[in-house]
């Protein structure tokens, strides 16, 4: 690295639209002094293997991993976490250089943020929880409820219901206790859950900007006081789906807290530096995100 040169971080992803995550990186790099920049790095699946060659060529210390890659990447890997390799997706890499060429790490910090983000409330992870959707995002909560949470029962519920089963098939060796079912979201059955359910988890993307009207649940009534209704979804700040179920008095969350809790997480892989909160808190105040 050459005097002045900054070691690169980057967001691999296809398309990428605005992302919250340089804004929150490069505030805290800013506020610590420290020679790192973060910078959007937009790569179609087929050019993916060629593009971490070439990073590796620079001074690139790291990535973030988002859709479609995170699962792709898996296959340039030289070691992966345990929870990279039980959730079957990694969000974060560390390239660790050497003289012989150097070594890849793949982790998931979305487990790690999302569990980080229910610290304050363990009521909700005590009961039964209910996840809508069987995507990436869907893996990364169910594994970490029954990984590492006392919940009764998890049910992950889909549209294809046959996604929600592969789901629940490839996490039953973390699943001791047979705690995690699938189910089809609009059958009646889970509407039940729903209203019984003491934690439900939007994992889908309807609702997110620009398609703002979208709901990934259609019974608001189900929704009541005693819940904590959380939403992986981070723009809008409050999404139709957040707004019925406050309005019905359910406790909210919406996804910019895990956001920031999984970015801490992959913060300190890179730089062994704990992130700037205060500056990144600054940062997401003065922005005119949507």
């Amino acid at each position: 690295m050459t005097a002045g040169e900054k070691h690169l971080i980057v967001l691999l992803g296809y398309p990428l639209r605005h992302s919250l995550s340089p804004l929150i990186h490069n505030a805290s790099f800013e506020a610590q002094e420290l020679p790192f920049e973060y910078r959007l790095d937009s790569v179609e699946p087929e050019n993916l293997a060629e593009e971490i060659a070439r990073l590796k060529e620079l001074p690139f210390v790291g990535a973030n991993i988002t859709v479609p890659h995170k699962t792709a990447v898996l296959d340039f890997l030289d070691v992966s976490s345990e929870v990279v390799q039980a959730v079957g997706a990694a969000n974060t890499l560390v390239w660790n250089r050497s003289s012989n060429g150097g070594t890849l790490l793949g982790e998931n910090t979305d487990v790690g943020g999302f569990l980080h983000t229910l610290r304050h409330h363990p009521r909700s992870v005590s009961g039964p929880c209910l996840i809508l959707g069987a995507g990436g995002a869907a893996r990364a909560v169910a594994f970490g409820l029954i990984d590492s949470s006392p919940a009764e029962t998890v049910v992950v519920a889909a549209r294809d219901r046959k996604r929600a089963e592969e789901l629940v098939k490839s996490l039953s060796e973390h699943d001791a206790d047979s705690r995690l079912h699938a189910m089809d979201i609009n059958d009646e059955k889970t509407r039940v859950v729903a209203r019984d359910a003491s934690l439900i988890v939007n994992a889908t993307p309807a609702g997110m900007y620009p398609n703002v009207e979208q709901l990934p649940w259609q019974w608001v009534e189900d929704f009541h006081e005693g819940q904590l209704v959380y939403d992986l979804i981070y723009n809008p700040a409050e999404t139709l789906f957040l707004k019925a179920a406050r309005e019905s008095g359910a406790e909210t969350m919406g996804g910019l807290d895990m956001l920031v809790e999984q970015a801490a997480l992959s913060y300190l892989m890179w730089t062994d530096i704990p992130i700037d909160r205060p500056a990144v808190d600054r940062a997401l105040s003065a922005n005119d995100f949507p």
